[in-house]
């Protein structure tokens, strides 16, 4: 079905932001029962404003315009909400790598170590690595071999070719 790489597309967002929100809830109930000040470091701030991003995506998403119809050229309005919508995207991601990443010298700095700092860096590479395949896949064009083989393997069907 040509709606299954947009599928997995939002069910893999929606799986990222419930586990931002997660840490967002773990982190406050850690600072609360530590007795510390809340949203004071850069780690803190990077953090809440990819979370706050993030969470405002969805509605984003129910404003975008509606894709043309099959031959038909995208109007303007939707041309400029995808350039937006990646844009976005791509800030988050860069916004959760550096969030992440000080979040693990800040736990490290707290005399963490071990692992703590191990998980949470074997779990920031993971997503590294699968950011860079996604972003290697799609940059390779949405009917790309590769790309359907992917998508084939995951139990899908290549995603639709650009209109």
């Amino acid at each position: 079905a040509p709606d299954a790489w947009f599928k997995a597309h939002r069910r893999v967002q929606i799986a990222g932001w419930l586990l931002q929100l997660g840490g967002l809830v773990a982190a406050v109930v850690y600072v609360q029962n530590r007795g510390g000040g809340h949203f004071n470091s850069p780690h803190t701030r990077i953090g809440i404003a990819v979370v706050a991003i993030t969470t405002a995506q969805p509605l984003l998403a129910a404003l975008r315009p509606h894709a043309p119809e099959d031959g038909a050229t995208k109007s303007g309005a939707r041309e400029a909400w995808e350039r937006a919508h990646k844009v976005v995207g791509i800030a988050i991601l860069v916004g959760g790598i550096v969030a992440a990443s000080t979040g693990i010298a800040s736990a490290r700095s707290l005399g963490y170590g071990g692992e703590a700092t191990g998980s949470a860096t074997a779990l920031l590479c993971f997503g590294l690595v699968t950011a860079a395949c996604y972003m290697a896949l799609h940059w390779a064009g949405k009917g790309a071999a590769l790309t359907g083989a992917v998508v084939s393997a995951l139990g899908g069907s290549a995603p639709p070719a650009e209109r």
